[in-house]
């Protein structure tokens, strides 16, 4: 820590930038990133956790990404950022449509960057309501993750970087299209990956309450309260939910208090209190 603005070459200026980005030093972040062209995707990142709004940082990234100046990782990376926003908001607009063609423009050869290029592309039929579309894209990234080998430290903490949106994106498209048996069988992996990771337990508290295993999903949310922080509010909440269908009700007004406690700002709790 003591290097991060000294003498560092690129690779360490982009890992000591994520590691300040994680313990929530965005300007120090930015400083060790400095100017440096190779390091745009890096700089993009910090702002995009910075910043109050997104929507300026998305419309950089594309106007970046079409900028053939740059070279391809860093137009696919662009992309594919703008990709995943406009996918996850379930909105297929002209800079979505714009950023696919480039993300195919640029398709990468590395295994991991495949994997990533695969997920992302998912998007495009799952949008149009082509189940079979998505999911023989979520066959290739689950391909291309399996190809990838780990021979170094770094790189075992690249894979599974990587290893864990593709399991959480599995897990969810289960859980949007009914599947939550499926579902709750592709959090397992999560939680091997990454056990102290609050989406992990949020996403399988869903998986678990949608497949009716009530008791094990009270667990889960469970282990999110406990893990602290501003996402505690969320499990707390679910928590309740599942505790109120079990017919818990002193337990489950117990923990919507909790989770307002947490985040005063939700309404939807302050509805669950009412009853």
């Amino acid at each position: 820590m003591d290097r991060v603005e000294g003498d560092l070459t690129v690779e360490e200026r982009s890992v000591a930038a994520d590691l300040l980005v994680r313990l929530g030093y965005q300007g120090r972040a930015a400083r060790v990133l400095g100017d440096r062209p190779e390091l745009l995707v890096k700089r993009l990142a910090v702002r995009y956790w910075s910043a109050s709004s997104s929507d300026e940082v998305e419309a950089t990234a594309l106007r970046e990404a079409r900028d053939r100046r740059l070279s391809a990782e860093t137009r696919h990376a662009l992309a594919l950022f703008v990709l995943v926003r406009n996918g996850r908001r379930g909105t297929a607009t002209a800079a979505f449509r714009e950023a696919v063609v480039v993300a195919e423009e640029t398709e990468p050869s590395e295994p991991l960057r495949r994997q990533a290029h695969f997920r992302a592309l998912a998007f495009v039929p799952y949008l149009a309501g082509d189940l079979d579309g998505t999911w023989a894209l979520l066959d290739r990234a689950a391909e291309c993750q399996n190809a990838a080998v780990a021979r170094t430290e770094l790189e075992r903490l690249a894979w599974e970087d990587h290893a864990f949106p593709l399991h959480e994106t599995i897990a969810r498209t289960h859980l949007l299209t009914g599947a939550a048996d499926e579902a709750a069988a592709e959090t397992e992996y999560l939680v091997g990956l990454s056990p102290h990771d609050h989406r992990t337990w949020a996403i399988r508290g869903d998986a678990l309450a949608a497949a009716g295993r009530l008791e094990e999903a009270v667990d889960a949310y469970g282990v999110g309260v406990r893990l602290g922080g501003l996402p505690a509010a969320r499990a707390a909440f679910q928590r309740g939910w599942v505790l109120r269908r079990l017919g818990r009700e002193a337990e489950a007004v117990e923990d919507f208090r909790l989770s307002q406690r947490v985040d005063p700002t939700a309404a939807a709790v302050a509805e669950a209190l009412r009853g």
